[in-house]
Order: structure tokens, then sequence, then C-alpha cells
């Protein structure tokens, strides 16, 4: 029979820092180490793990009144996020991924979906029923091969805690430092000659009501030299899903000042505000807007850059593996690492990577031999670059890490 064992330790925050970069020939201590049994064998099936949401559609579910708060009746207040993120490590993530696999629909699936999988019933609701009955309701595509036994294993606030992390997960919170980032892939304006003109955007700018977006480059590099003048400022502006709804784009005057005229608004719109400086994509955001706004203002603080990594600490890390997949494919680690800028400037290494060419602000070295890599990142995202530096796997995070900042890094592969 086998066995999943959960092995967790608290990385000691002396971790080799070197340019930036994380390693990890450190020894960790143990903070909690447990065994998992395993469920109940069930009938032979093509696939031999389950999923957290699986599916028929021929299965006939009653629904229950749905509730406005997404809650239901599953008590997410006291629900512990941190707690669930452990659960779903230990129990759910071999199967829900970051992509849709063959055993089971991927995490940012099961949280985008759980509102509209079932009329009637709340995304909380549907999601704790997922995980007590999973056969209640199998989604297309997938076989009711997941184990029947969560309800029985866990304690209802152990339950409870899964759903919030569910339902609350997001990529950009996990990686850290993406509000202080304008959309990877927003095009960039080729014309910059021409203050507050938009480029091509969606048909959702058509509201018919606008603002004007002001502000002034402010240098936040204590001694720091005076910003020049005609920087190119680019504005994007987001609709209240988060949608990308166009791009402008202006110049910096003589007194650092820049100016939006005519920026489409509505209630729940959000603007980034993004120019280059130091060779560094540096931004500021404007969070959602009740709608009747005739002007924003929004100063941009602006940072030089330097490689003198003394500044740069690890406040916390964690690592978690799973030995349930060794006989197949090794043992699996979850990683996780938080960084904090403690300086007045953004810290990079010299070289450039991604598709953005952009600086490396930390690399963190894998064991030798580690494979499948797998840093944990929005869908599409291009922050992340792994590669192989005489035998070492490294991930290479190309999101710049500013002052103040914590930048959370979090990677899952394998050891054979």
């Amino acid at each position: 029979m086998l066995k999943r064992a959960i092995w967790m330790g608290m990385l000691p925050l002396a971790m080799l820092l070197s340019a930036c970069g994380v390693s990890l020939s450190g020894e960790p201590e143990i903070v909690s180490e447990r065994e998992i049994l395993p469920a109940p064998t069930l009938a032979p099936t093509s696939t031999q793990e389950a999923a957290l949401e699986t599916t028929g559609a021929d299965t006939q579910v009653t629904p229950q009144p749905a509730d406005d708060t997404g809650g239901g009746s599953v008590d997410l207040a006291a629900a512990d996020y941190d707690l669930g993120f452990e659960l779903y490590l230990a129990n759910c993530a071999q199967c829900h991924g970051a992509q849709d696999g063959a055993q089971g629909p991927s995490l940012s699936n099961m949280r985008d979906s759980a509102a509209t999988r079932i009329e009637g019933i709340a995304p909380a609701d549907y999601v704790h029923q997922s995980i007590v009955d999973p056969g209640a309701y199998v989604v297309e595509g997938y076989q009711n091969i997941m184990p029947a036994t969560f309800g029985e294993q866990f304690s209802e606030h152990e339950i409870n805690s899964l759903v919030k992390f569910v339902l609350e997960f997001d990529p950009a919170s996990m990686m850290g430092g993406a509000a202080a980032s304008s959309p990877e892939d927003a095009s960039s304006p080729e014309d910059a000659s021409s203050a507050g003109q938009a480029t091509p955007a969606p048909a959702a700018v058509s509201t018919g009501e606008v603002l004007t977006v002001r502000g002034k480059l402010v240098q936040g590099t204590t001694n720091g030299e005076d910003i020049p003048p005609n920087l190119a400022v680019q504005l994007y502006v987001l609709d209240e899903q988060g949608n990308l709804a166009g791009t402008f784009d202006t110049m910096s005057a003589e007194d650092d000042s820049y100016t939006f005229e005519n920026i489409p608004r509505a209630q729940g719109y959000m603007y980034l505000i993004q120019t280059r400086y130091q060779d560094v994509p540096q931004g500021t955001q404007i969070h959602p807007i009740q709608g009747d706004e005739r002007e924003l203002v929004q100063d941009m603080m602006l940072y030089e850059r330097t490689t003198d990594t003394s500044d740069i600490a690890i406040s916390w890390a964690q690592m978690l593996i799973n030995f349930a997949p060794i006989e197949e494919f090794g043992l699996e680690v979850w990683l996780r690492v938080e960084l904090v800028n403690n300086s007045d400037r953004i810290v990079t290494h010299e070289e450039t990577a991604g598709a953005h060419d952009w600086f490396v602000s930390a690399a963190l070295e894998l064991p030798v031999g580690a494979f499948g890599i797998q840093p944990m990142q929005g869908e599409d995202s291009q922050r992340y670059v792994v590669e192989v530096v005489d035998g070492i796997p490294v991930v290479q995070d190309t999101w710049p890490l500013r002052p103040g900042q914590m930048h959370t890094i979090t990677v899952d592969y394998y050891l054979p």
C-alpha cells in the first residue's frame, strides 16, 4: 500500500543570497512531518489519481438557494486560507495543477467555473460538495475517480479552509508584486509623440464618459539623480473584469509632470501607469473608481537601479515534499520563498531574460537533477525563465523587485 507523506521545512533566513540568487544547498530545519494514509482503492479506471472536481453530465443534482456572497452555507469567514493551501499541496496538487490535466481541471479553472457550474448553487457550496461528494457532479471530459473519503478524513474546518483556498487562489498574489507591474502582454504604443492619444482598443472604452489623469514622476531614491524630461509614459485602462480596455501614451514634461486627457471612465475601471526609468519598467496603480470622477491625480515614484544585493532578505520560506509519486516520477517538491527589498533602489542582476528582455531580479537555484520545473504564475505569463547554468537548474524572476516590495516565488518540481 502506497503512503503519501508531506515533509514541511522552514528554510533558515540565512540561506545563501548570491547576486540576488537563492541557493538550496543549506540544510533546512524540519518543523513538521506527517503521513497521510491513502483512500480505499476504487474500481480500476484509465487513470490512477482523482480530481478535486469531477463530473458526468447525466448526473442529477438538486439545486440549492444561491448566496449573494458566494459563500452559501460554508463558513468562509472562519476558514484558514494557509491551511487550505497546505491541504491543497498535500492532497490535490498532483491532479489539479497550473494547467488542466488528464486527471482533473486546473486550480484556476475550478475557481473561475465554481459560480456557474451548477445553477442555483453558491460557489462555496459547489466546491464543498465536490470535495465531500465528488460523484454528485462530474465535469464533462473527466471521470468519476476522485476518492469520496475526504468528508471523513478531514474536519469541517479543514474542508472549509480548502474551499476558501480554491475560491480565493490568485496566481498574482502568490507570485507577489503583481500590483506594481503593468499588464505584461499589453501592447506598447508605437508613437509617443502626441500626448494623450489612444492606440486601438476594444469597444469597451466607448463609455461616452471621460476624465483626465495627471501626476508627476517623483525620485524615490535618496540622493538620486534628477529624472530626465520627455520620458514616454503609458496608461492602461482595465474594465471591472480586469480586461484591457484601452492604452494611451504621452510624454513627461520639463517639470516631470504628465497628463492624459479624454480617458474613458466607468464604475469599477482602474488604471495602470507605466514608464521605463534606468531601463526598468516602473509604474503605479489607480484602484477601481466610482465612475463619476472628472480628474484623477496619481504621482509615480521612480527608483534607480542597483546590482548590490546586500539589502535583499528572505522573509519566509517553506518546502513541502510529497513522496506519493516516488515510484513513478520521484519526489515532488513545492518550494515557496518570499524576498523583500529593504533598500531604496530596484535590485537586479546584470543579465536580462524572458520575452521582454527585462533584468533578472532574482535567481532561484534548484538541486542538480531537478526536472518538471513549473513556477506558479498566471496563464500565458512570461515572468519566469527556467534554464540550466553549469548543470544547475535556475528559476529566473524578471519582475522588478521594488523598494519595500515582497516577491513570492512558488515552484513545483521533481527530484529523481
